[in-house]
């Protein structure tokens, strides 16, 4: 399995051997799949209060940059 991380805009893509009898197990798994995969193991690695400060901080980021004007974006 390959991570290939995106600089630009701070996404990433996810790939593996489809026909590898291990990875093949993610050949069903949709986005959605991968994204609750991967809060699972946050909560599980920083323990759920760490967990919701930091999602309830970036939240709040996204609402501070839906607030102003697009010309003033930090």
């Amino acid at each position: 399995m390959n991570v290939i991380w995106h600089d630009n805009d701070s996404s990433f893509t996810i790939e593996w051997d489809e026909n590898d009898p291990i990875e093949s197990v993610f050949n069903d798994w949709t986005e959605e799949d991968f994204l609750t995969a991967i809060r699972e193991r946050c909560k599980k690695v920083l323990g759920d209060e760490e967990y919701e400060k930091i999602i309830s901080s970036h939240q709040n980021d996204q609402q501070h940059q839906e607030e102003l004007p697009a010309n003033q974006s930090t």
